[in-house]
């Protein structure tokens, strides 16, 4: 009999819809979300009838309530069906928090700490946005964004769509150092006036005129980007319609760039 389960554990109890009810897994996520994914467990309450949030209790501590309940009920289940040995309470009854949770008292707290290995299944379940102490720049937040979208794409959609039953419905947030090139305007005007409101690439005329000003929108593109060491100037930019700038992103391989040169 063991004492501690896995990450597979972990993970199978959490894909397990029938065993795991959504509030489990917002239990989870939301004293993740807590600095070191730990909260005090008698001051975590629900913020409203409708169960929609967690936040701590300022007023001191509570009795046991809603989330201490259903923690230990479902401490209970999993115990039981990996056959999990828990330490005890003075009063004989085992810790089923401990299933989830390293548990310590701090005065008159008592501070419930996911445990690693759960932490971990959340994590590459993607049920929780996994936090890092290093800074991103938003090129690689958004390159990381791909590289998710492309493994969901490899995933079956049933497993798709149980991750999305259980994911929140608001994004996190994070901070990511932006580097921008300062460019003259005067190139992306002289352009845009060459290109007489008409894409330089497929010839189509712009798709709309701007609220802002009535101009034709046109997005100026640098063939050369800066990024690789190319010039900011009138040579080396060319006027396209979004259409044909998301294609020199996304298809060089079909994208004719001596066209524009």
């Amino acid at each position: 009999m063991a004492t501690e389960l896995t990450k597979e554990q972990f993970k199978e109890v959490l894909r397990n819809e029938v065993f795991t009810k959504p509030e489990n897994i917002f239990d989870f996520q939301s004293i993740y979300s807590f600095d070191n994914h730990q909260a005090p467990a008698n001051l975590v309450v629900w913020k409203n009838s409708k169960r929609k949030n967690l936040l701590l209790h300022k007023e001191g501590p509570r009795p046991v309530g809603p989330i201490n309940l259903r923690v230990g009920l479902f401490g209970k289940k999993v115990a039981k069906k990996y056959l999990l040995t828990l330490d005890k309470w003075e009063n004989g009854k085992p810790k089923y928090y401990s299933v989830f949770f390293n548990g310590w008292c701090e005065g008159n707290l008592f501070i419930w700490q996911l445990k690693p290995n759960l932490v971990k299944a959340l994590e590459e379940l993607g049920l929780v946005e996994k936090k890092s102490d290093r800074d991103f720049t938003l090129d690689q937040i958004n390159k990381e964004f791909e590289e998710k979208v492309k493994s969901s794409k490899n995933d079956s959609q049933q497993e798709r769509q149980k991750r999305l039953k259980l994911a929140g419905k608001k994004p996190t947030s994070t901070s990511a150092q932006i580097n921008v090139f300062l460019r003259n305007p005067d190139v992306k005007a002289e352009v845009l006036h060459r290109a007489c409101g008409h894409c330089e690439y497929c010839q189509s005329p712009a798709p709309f005129k701007k609220d802002s000003d009535g101009e034709d929108f046109l997005e100026v593109h640098h063939i050369i980007s800066l990024a690789q060491g190319g010039d900011d100037t009138v040579e080396n930019a060319v006027a396209l319609c979004p259409n044909c700038h998301r294609h020199a992103h996304y298809g060089k391989n079909s994208f004719d760039i001596e066209k524009l040169k």
